[in-house]
Parts: C-alpha cells; structure tokens; sequence
C-alpha cells in the first residue's frame, strides 16, 4: 500500500479515542479484511493466509496477496 491509499484507511478511524498503537492495530485488521470481501472468490485469501497474519508479531507488514 502507497501513503495515499494507508491515509484513506486511517479516515475511517475515530483515532480521538485510540493511541498510536491502537490504531495501528485497526489499520492491521482492515487490511487483512479488504481481501477477505473480494467479489471472485479466487481472490479471497485463504483461512492460513488470515491466521498467519493475525498471529505474526507487532513489526510485521501486511502485505494483500492480490
């Protein structure tokens, strides 16, 4: 994700409630969820790819498969 796109995700937080990490945690999980709503389902990451992400460590990137 470039800057522009990872700033148009963080408009859809109310960050006056969250700290820096806390964001950054919401980021994280709209970003293994944009996949998850793909219309073609061939393009819908697999359940492995979701855990493996959900349970990496704290400095790890996001990265959309397609």
């Amino acid at each position: 994700m470039n800057l522009n796109e990872i700033n148009k995700l963080t408009n859809l937080i109310e960050k006056s409630y969250l700290n820096e990490k806390e964001v950054h945690d919401v980021l994280k999980l709209i970003k293994i969820a944009l996949p998850c709503i793909q219309h073609a389902c061939e393009k819908q990451p697999t359940m492995a790819w979701i855990a493996s992400l959900l349970q990496a460590n704290e400095q790890s990137k996001v990265v959309v498969p397609y």
